[in-house]
């Protein structure tokens, strides 16, 4: 999955901006708790 995408998703389920590359991104402005955004980066990757 390009790195774009994954900030993409990341922010829409948990607020802030980003965005990126195939090979690179990055997102800001969240506040969401890190275990969470871990949590959901494994449930994604599992589907």
């Amino acid at each position: 999955m390009p790195a774009g995408d994954v900030v993409e998703a990341v922010t829409a389920e948990f607020g802030g901006g980003g965005g990126g590359s195939a090979a690179f991104a990055q997102a800001g402005g969240m506040s969401a708790d890190p275990d969470e955004v871990a949590a959901y980066l494994r449930e994604s990757r599992a589907r």
